[in-house]
């Protein structure tokens, strides 16, 4: 059964409509709302040009388990049914978990490891690409420009923000060549 994502087409509605039941669009609307992680699996599948039967074979499970995979509410999706279909699209899965309850500080540095994770894997990235100097050197400006966008977005931070980002106090020649030997190394360091 293939599902309809939730797109421009609004199906809910039109299937209030074409019933002349209100119920129903709450129904529809639900019903998208409960299967839209199970749809996005469906749809890279259908986008990679897969098909049930390639899913099944690459993940040693029958045809029926990834016709009942995708025809299963999110809810119903085990954790290891979920990271074999990822698996079989050839895709990575990150599983993010995050405790809403820790004090703030603790939640930012959590953010901030996140980050850091993040920006290690670019720079992992940008190594393999050493050998194409202009991919090379097009991601080294791209994490220079996110480096000096992040910077200039939170420059107001001591204004507007709890959180603040601040430098010591140098002269503004010792400024410069700090600034220099960083950009320098930050480009050589990829």
């Amino acid at each position: 059964m293939r599902k309809n994502s939730n797109n421009d087409f609004d199906i809910a509605r039109f299937a209030a409509e074409a019933t002349k039941n209100q119920e129903m669009e709450q129904a529809v609307r639900e019903q998208i709302q409960e299967t839209a992680l199970v749809n996005a699996l469906e749809d890279l599948r259908v986008r990679k040009g897969l098909r049930q039967k390639d899913i099944a074979e690459r993940m040693g499970v029958s045809i029926s388990t990834v016709s009942r995979i995708e025809d299963s509410r999110d809810a119903d999706l085990s954790y290891g049914d979920l990271a074999g279909y990822v698996n079989a699209l050839g895709m990575n899965m990150t599983l993010f978990l995050e405790e809403p309850s820790l004090p703030a500080a603790e939640q930012i540095k959590h953010c901030v490891f996140l980050i850091s994770d993040l920006l290690k894997k670019l720079t992992s990235l940008a190594k393999e690409c050493q050998n194409d100097p202009a991919i090379f050197d097009g991601i080294a400006r791209f994490q220079g420009e996110v480096l000096y966008n992040f910077m200039l977005e939170h420059a107001k931070s001591a204004i507007d923000s709890p959180i603040r980002i601040s430098c010591p106090q140098q002269s503004a020649k010792c400024n410069k060549q700090k600034q220099s030997k960083t950009l320098a190394s930050a480009h050589t360091n990829l």
